[in-house]
């Protein structure tokens, strides 16, 4: 049963996602997260025993803090270009198959060709936070609540989607990671909680392969886990 973390301040219900997901998350931050693992249809008794799990997390901005390659933009743009120069007719592609509410591209979005886009570039990685990451020894598991915003889609930005965005920082801190840990990689595994799957942006990440059709949880789901030893 889910435990809540305060009565409202005031009487005044907070409705900020944020909060909705501490409130959720807060009783596994100090259990192994195998109940949200089985939730996601990961069976906890193959070799993924070993987790930890982190709300809010700006993976790319805390690794790069203090590392010689802080500023290598163009080392992020290469790892960009190795795993996404295709990206962009991916989604002009989506676009015009299912929808023309799909955010409609400026010449630049997705495109990491230039010193300036590869500086814009760097700051929509650092900058971009997972609500929920649960790390197992194979997998990272990369979470987005949603409750009553949509998800967000900025032109202003090299990487225009926000589900989209958060994958590829992840794949690319994976990339950088490894490097430093003998190769060793880990598979990104994009999930969300409470939202619908006729989202455009889930129906991207589903229909490019890079989210499993099974890795949408409701609200309910969340709340009703109980921690597991």
């Amino acid at each position: 049963m889910q435990r809540r973390l305060t009565m409202a301040i005031l009487g005044i219900e907070n409705r900020t996602e944020n909060f909705r997901t501490a409130e959720h998350f807060a009783q596994f931050m100090q259990t192994n997260g195998h109940s949200l693992l089985d939730l996601l249809g990961v069976s906890t008794e193959s070799s993924e025993t070993e987790t930890s799990l982190e709300l809010f997390w700006k993976g790319m901005r805390d690794f790069l803090h203090n590392k010689k390659h802080h500023d290598n933009n163009e080392r992020l743009a290469e790892v960009y270009d190795s795993h996404f120069l295709d990206l962009r007719r991916e989604v002009q592609c989506f676009r015009t198959a299912r929808s023309q509410q799909f955010a409609n591209l400026e010449d630049w979005n997705y495109d990491a060709s230039t010193p300036e886009r590869r500086k814009m570039l760097r700051d929509n990685l650092v900058n971009t936070e997972i609500d929920v990451v649960l790390e197992t020894e194979h997998c990272l598991y990369i979470g987005e609540a949603k409750h009553l915003m949509r998800f967000g889609a900025d032109r202003g930005l090299v990487l225009v989607h926000q589900l989209v965005r958060q994958y590829v920082m992840a794949t690319i801190l994976m990339d950088i990671w490894s490097d430093e840990n003998g190769g060793r990689k880990k598979k990104i595994v994009p999930f969300v909680i409470g939202a619908s799957e006729n989202f455009l942006q889930v129906q991207f990440m589903r229909d490019s392969g890079r989210m499993l059709e099974n890795h949408i949880v409701t609200w309910d789901q969340i709340a009703n886990l109980e921690p597991k030893e």
